[in-house]
């Protein structure tokens, strides 16, 4: 069985009710395989509580076969982040939950929602050798792809000679926290995740700069799954929960628009696609996606 916490930092409460609905859809078919936990960490200061969503989506979790753990922390007076949020619920999980096992590890924002390839990239993983982090192909909100691969991480390090007071920074370098897999333990090891906005970010300068890190890095574009039918094109997202009133509210804006520059991305076994779509195919189409849970 292979073990993952989803650890959700909550300001939006109301979001979790939609977030629950796509957790419920990509693991209803791995339910022998996949054991999920999810982790609502609330902002006890800052977060819109409802207590009646929350009963709701504890019964419903327990009825899908997710685990579910729910914390209130933060500090008064200021706003949370990362660490603030995550590092006491992880570390009580390991004392009390995962004692003798090392479960998997994702952030899923409160405006996020999985990729319905996430368990089978999961079960990828977990038959390779043990690494601290994986790093995923991401699809952002903009509909750019943040495709994983070594050579773009480099291109966040410090420059050398001329260069020495200089970074290049690829949208690919940036690791995000809704782009990467590690394990409990890992994160425990080096002390959890700083308090600041910033956290992700130090997060992934600590294992760029720490020579302790070398090597503890994998990335799923280096594979070379690329171009044959086990590659899965975007294991996550960023920022991609969109709820049926954003598509009816899309619908009505398309009315009053006359650019036509949106596509769909299409990925079909070893090929992918990028498909224009003129105003017209795109409402007929998203008048279909809201019949689909997310």
């Amino acid at each position: 069985m292979i073990q993952i916490i989803l650890i959700t930092a909550v300001l939006r409460t109301k979001n979790l009710l939609y977030i629950l609905e796509n957790l419920k859809n990509v693991f209803k078919d791995y339910k022998s395989i996949i054991e999920p936990m999810w982790v609502l960490c609330f902002d006890k200061f800052n977060a819109k509580i409802d207590k009646t969503i929350i009963s709701k989506i504890t019964k419903e979790c327990t009825a899908s076969g997710i685990r579910i753990s729910i914390y209130y922390q933060g500090e008064p007076n200021k706003e949370n982040y990362g660490g603030t949020l995550f590092n006491l619920p992880l570390k009580d999980l390991k004392n009390h939950t995962y004692m003798n096992s090392n479960p998997f590890v994702y952030i899923l924002d409160d405006d996020n929602i999985l990729s319905t390839s996430f368990p089978r990239f999961l079960q990828t993983i977990d038959k390779l050798p043990e690494y601290s982090l994986y790093w995923m192909n991401m699809v952002d909100e903009f509909g750019s792809h943040r495709f994983a691969r070594y050579a773009d991480a480099l291109a966040y390090r410090q420059g050398t000679g001329v260069n020495s007071n200089y970074r290049v920074i690829h949208p690919c370098a940036s690791l995000d926290p809704s782009q990467f897999i590690t394990k409990l333990d890992f994160i425990l090891d080096i002390g959890g995740f700083t308090g600041e906005r910033s956290y992700d970010y130090d997060f992934m300068n600590n294992l760029y700069y720490n020579p302790k890190f070398q090597n503890v890095v994998w990335y799923q574009g280096n594979k070379p799954w690329i171009r044959d039918n086990t590659y899965h094109s975007s294991t996550c997202y960023h920022n991609a929960l969109v709820k049926r009133s954003d598509i009816a509210d899309t619908i009505r804006d398309i009315e009053k628009d006359d650019l036509e520059d949106s596509y769909i991305k299409v990925h079909v076994k070893s090929h992918n696609y990028i498909i224009p779509l003129n105003n017209k195919q795109l409402k007929e189409i998203l008048k279909v996606a809201q019949n689909y849970k997310i």
